[in-house]
């Protein structure tokens, strides 16, 4: 203790002597520089009097006489405005080892002090004063705030200039050389773009007293500069405001320019990595050794013992053990090692890994497992299986002994699984896992991808990190995994370090944002047993040092270090409480009195549930023990995984408002709480990731979407339009159907066809109508001709006085009599003439009857076509689709309905399938709102395969632009999944087969479905629908009518003219004066001039009787009325 005073009295006196003799150097140095300066304010009256009046040094004294340099300008008024302007002469190479960099500048402010004004004798506008005088003048206090180091230029003169202007402005310059700080982002070095401040701030002044401002123009100007490394040029110069603010003190000015620098990628290429990548190359041929050449490496280890070595840390494997061993034992050198354990009595071998084989022995006992595998890694030594394998045939256990540690890495999955298939066909289904974390993590990957995570599958991981691992997605599936726990993070040691490892930057120390691992826990109490031991020595102290006897490795033979069983002896008398507990070594550097945790997984994750030490073995102090604990859901948080899907699972509109659950709203959301209700359990809704149902991977062998958050265990069950699967249900379990469904065809809805001019005519086909106006001409030209030929249709006609005009018959069915009593027969109305004859009446029946059933077939089917508007669909059935191509039709690109095609040996699907696969562009979509958006926006060019009670919900949707096409192509059902072997299957189960019972499936359907449809009622597989007339409809009658009307009017006019002409003719008259005749007698009915109405005589009455001569046989004659 008293050395330790001395040696600190010395060094105190050294440094007074050294300050008093640097503080003389700099006095002398200081006078060397020649005559002090003195400012106006400090000159007497008889120096102030001894200058020339009318000298510049006179204005100079009256200017300053009086000045106080210690108060700002305008002081307690406004701010002094300071306008700064740099010129860069130089610019250094950026340093990136110190992250700073060097430039050379002119240095320019310029500001107003009204206290300087120029007196109006003094003729120049500007004063040039000496430098010296600048401690004379107010400044302001501009430092740079990057500044690492800076100097001012005093060759040959200070560089400083300094000028006084008539309003007062003072402007200074000076030169500077500054070193300033610039964070480098290296991330895309070398083709990195680096951006370098340079910040100008007050050190005093608030912004209240001092506001810099960059001059107005270029305020940094510099000449060509070129850098080695970087390219800077001077658009690439940006300014700014920094201004800055420091609690308690305020606001402060802050100027700032930004450089950018971008560096020269071909320097690097050419100068560094062209070289750097040679040498790389020759020294792979000539250092390389090989990793088995344990002679070429002996000059290494001896040449690096001779410099001197105490203790060697670090790991060992399978084929540098024994090398290691010999040359500590033979060199006496110790080496502490968290490496797995040896067998033996290793001398000069300090081995911090606690012995498993102990712990790993009681848990088989303990789970009386009499049959199961042992997967084990050679690399981690033979000695644990060599134990086991003893154990097994004393007590007569079955040992599958696996090696797992020679799998090459790019075909180690597809043997993992491989390796468990077999197991599995073996009935294996307990395994031990002998192996590291990181081989351990790979195989539970594909255990989990081959659904042999689950119920009545049991794992013990025989390492001392079991939760170094992340086994979150396993911990669902319902198997029983167990291990052992070396570090307790219940410990307040552990706890206490634990915290200052998390609080490290993951940046500067890889891990820091999780649990330390077992190996570093065991890295670090090696540096503790180290240091322990070395502490040892020194109070003990030895001398440890290698100056006694450094040992010589390559003499024959060789001499070991004198002091190495001093050390050894050290470090296995070492007792101290580490990370791992207890550390205590035997004689041969064993760890002896250590306590392991025995661990379980459950479903909130690791949980210890006992533990092993020498004395006690193993001791269990939880009593549910191995117990799967997937049961006892109620009153429990369960996660239920869904996907957005309307009309399923929706977002209400101000789902903002909302949190967990209530921002949901859909058929799923209500399902879910009704399950919830009727199996006891809270719940939480949790949207899928990827927005995916579930498949898996053809490569990868990965389960995505729902599917796989329930087999890695990230969620507790599935509330979805989730189909029932096959591949599904072999990892996953599925309630019974809460809804039964089909794969079905959506089109974009055609536009509904408009009907013709003469749509009336649609009931009946075009050669009927033709069969009707050519039985209507062939029965009128029947009925004249039987008319003509039968006695009794001819008559004669006689007036009432009883005169018989016997020379002449009349016939009433002419040609076109007959055709007008057919026109009135078909249309249904009366004509004032009728066959008399019984041929004639024949003819009239029987055209009557025919006239009956085509009108009453053409009502009844013109009622059916007026009133139903159709639409002509492309596409009717699956075989549409598939005779085609110019209609492209898929699927959702993650889904059952993939799946069906994939898998189907239908011929007809397998087509389908085989043109889906090799589309372009792919007819596969991501969501069913992107095929929907497909569907309406290809104007009929694609069809959208989907289940069919999402196709009835869209349909049932504005735009009302889609429809459903044929029936389903299979039959299938939507279940609740949860995971294998989960309790809450039967439970779920039950409560979908009760709510179907009460009719609330149905009821929820309708709510979803058809209660808040869009489109009305009726949507279904409907193609037609039911509506008024309208006039597009009869249309064509119209026409007809109007077109009669115009004939009927053209007919009147021709005979109009053609009587007129007549008549014209007869009387003698011209043509002109007969129409206009006509025209009063059409008129007015009158052709006299006193308007009655003259009307020709005709005979009283006329009485038609038939006559027949008998000497002429039928005479036809007609009878004069005139």
């Amino acid at each position: 203790m008293g050395i330790k005073k001395l040696a600190i009295f010395l060094l105190m006196l050294s440094l007074c002597l050294d300050g008093g003799s640097a503080k003389e150097k700099g006095t002398k140095k200081g006078k060397k520089k020649g005559k002090q300066v003195y400012c106006p304010s400090q000159l007497s009256s008889e120096d102030l009097a001894r200058v020339p009046e009318n000298s510049t040094s006179n204005i100079l004294n009256r200017l300053l006489i009086t000045y106080d340099p210690r108060i700002r300008p305008n002081f307690k008024g406004i701010p002094v405005e300071d306008r700064v302007n740099i010129f860069i002469n130089s610019f250094g190479s950026i340093q990136e080892t110190t992250m700073d960099y060097r430039v050379n500048i002119f240095l320019r402010q310029r500001w107003n002090d009204p206290r300087l004004k120029l007196p109006q004798d003094f003729k120049s506008d500007s004063l040039t004063v000496d430098p010296k005088m600048f401690k004379c003048l107010w400044k302001p206090d501009l430092f740079f705030a990057n500044e690492k180091s800076a100097n001012f230029h005093d060759v040959t003169q200070e560089n400083i200039l300094l000028f006084i202007f008539r309003n007062g402005d003072v402007l200074i310059s000076m030169r500077l050389s500054v070193t300033l700080s610039c964070p480098l982002d290296l991330t895309l070095f070398p083709m990195d773009t680096q951006r370098c401040k340079m910040q100008l701030e007050s050190f005093g002044y608030t912004t209240d007293d001092l506001q810099f401002m960059w001059q107005t123009g270029d305020p940094v100007q510099m000449d060509a500069i070129a850098l080695p490394q970087f390219d800077i040029r001077q658009e690439d110069i940006d300014y700014g405001n920094c201004t800055k603010f420091y609690s308690g003190t305020g606001y402060y000015t802050c100027v700032e320019v930004i450089f950018t620098l971008r560096r020269q990628v071909g320097f690097y290429m050419m100068g560094v990595y062209a070289p750097t990548l040679l040498i790389v190359v020759l020294s792979w041929l000539s250092f390389w050794i090989n990793p088995d050449a344990s002679a070429a490496r002996v000059p290494l280890v001896c040449s690096q013992f001779s410099r001197g070595v105490y203790a060697i840390f670090g790991f060992y494997d399978k084929k540098s053990v024994n090398t290691i061993t010999s040359f500590c034992g033979t060199l006496h050198v110790s080496f502490i090692t968290p490496s797995f354990p040896l067998d033996g009595n290793q001398q000069f071998i300090i081995q911090m890994r606690p012995d498993i084989k102990g712990p790993l022995l009681s848990l088989i006992e303990y789970y009386k497992w009499d049959k199961f595998a042992y997967l084990y890694d050679s690399d981690r030594g033979l000695t644990t299986l060599q134990v086991v394998l003893d154990t097994a045939a004393e007590r007569k256990w079955q040992v599958t002994a696996i090696n797992v540690g020679n799998l090459k890495d790019e075909r180690k999955d597809e043997a993992y699984r491989s390796l468990f298939q077999d197991l599995e066909n073996k009935k294996e289904r307990r395994v031990i896992l002998d192996c590291e974390q990181d081989k351990v993590k790979d195989i539970m990957e594909q255990v989990i991808t081959i659904g042999r995570h689950v119920k009545g599958y049991h794992y013990i991981i025989a390492n001392l990190g079991f939760i170094d691992g992340d086994l979150s997605k396993i911990q669902y599936g319902g198997a029983n995994v167990s291990g052992f726990q070396i570090v307790d993070f219940d410990d307040p040691l552990v706890s206490k370090f634990d915290q200052r490892w998390e609080a490290l930057e993951e940046k500067e120390y890889p891990g820091a944002d999780s649990k330390i691992r077992y190996t570093s826990a065991l890295t670090y109490d090696a540096v503790q047993v180290m240091t322990e031991a070395f502490r040892y020595l020194h109070k003990q102290r030895i001398d440890f040092t290698r100056r006694a006897n450094n040992g010589d490795c390559l003499a024959n033979p060789a001499v070991p270090w004198a002091q190495g069983v001093e050390i050894e002896r050290a470090l296995k008398q070492v007792r101290v409480e580490g990370l791992t507990g207890n550390i205590q070594f035997d004689q041969h550097g064993k760890r002896v009195n250590y306590s392991v945790n025995i661990m379980e997984l459950k479903s909130n994750g690791p949980v210890k549930i006992g533990y092993w030490n020498e004395v006690d073995k193993m001791a269990v102090t939880k009593s549910d023990v191995f117990a799967n604990d997937t049961t006892g859901m109620e009153n429990k948080t369960v996660i239920v995984t869904t996907i957005l899907e309307a009309p399923y699972v929706m977002l209400k509109k101000n789902a903002d408002l909302f949190v967990d659950n209530e921002r949901y709203e859909g058929y799923c959301v209500d399902l879910a709480a009704e399950i919830a209700k009727h199996c006891g359990f809270k719940y939480q809704l949790k949207i899928v990731g990827d927005g995916k149902y579930g498949a898996r991977d053809a490569e990868t062998k990965i389960w995505n979407g729902m599917v796989g958050e329930l087999v890695y265990g990230k969620a507790d069950i599935a509330v979805a339009p989730l189909t029932i699967t096959l591949v599904r249900e072999e990892v996953i379990d599925f309630s019974k159907p809460f809804m039964s469904l089909g794969i079905s065809i959506m089109i974009k809805k055609p536009q509904k066809s408009k009907p013709g001019v003469f749509s009336f005519l649609d009931p009946l086909a075009y050669e009927i109508w033709m069969c009707i106006v050519f039985a209507y001409i062939g029965v009128s030209v029947v009925l004249f001709l039987v008319s003509r030929f039968s006695p009794y249709e001819w008559h004669t006609e006689e007036y009432e006085d009883g005169q018989i005009q016997t020379n002449e018959s009349t016939n009433e069915f002419g040609i076109f009599n007959s055709l007008w009593f057919s026109l009135g027969a078909f249309m249904r109305q009366g004509c004032d003439i009728s066959p008399r004859s019984l041929s004639g009446r024949i003819v009239g029946g029987v055209w009557w009857f025919f006239t009956l059933i085509i009108i009453s077939s053409y009502t009844a089917n013109l009622a059916a076509f007026l009133t139903v508007e159709r639409m002509v669909s492309p596409i009717e059935s699956a075989e549409d689709l598939a005779k085609q191509t110019e209609i492209a039709y898929g699927t959702l690109d993650s889904g059952s309905t993939k799946e069906f095609f994939r898998r189907s040996k239908i011929a007809l699907f397998d087509k389908m399938w085989t043109y889906m696969r090799s589309a372009e562009p792919s007819v596969f979509v991501k969501t069913t709102a992107e095929g929907v958006l497909r569907v309406r926006k290809s104007k009929g060019k694609y069809a959208y395969l989907l289940e069919s009670t999402m196709n009835e919900y869209i349909e049932q949707r504005k735009p009302c632009d889609t429809m459903k096409v044929g029936g389903n192509l299979d039959s299938k059902g939507y279940g609740i999944a949860t995971p294998k072997g989960s309790s809450l299957r039967n439970a779920v189960n039950l409560a979908v087969l009760k709510l179907n019972e009460q009719g609330l499936l149905d009821k929820l359907k309708n709510k979803w479905w058809y209660d808040k449809g869009e489109c009305g009622s009726g949507g279904g597989d409907s193609k037609e629908k039911t509506s008024a007339l309208s006039l597009s409809n009869v249309a064509g009658v119209f026409y007809i009518l109007v077109g009669g009307l115009g004939l009927a009017m053209l007919v009147a006019l021709i005979e109009f003219c053609y009587k007129s002409r007549a008549e014209a003719k007869r009387m003698k008259m011209t043509f002109g004066d007969a129409m206009r005749n006509k025209a009063r007698l059409s008129v007015t009915g009158s052709t006299g001039e006193n308007g009655r109405v003259m009307t020709p005589e005709f005979p009283k009455a006329v009485h038609a009787v038939p006559y027949v001569r008998p000497d002429m046989g039928l005479n036809v004659s007609l009878t004069d009325l005139s």
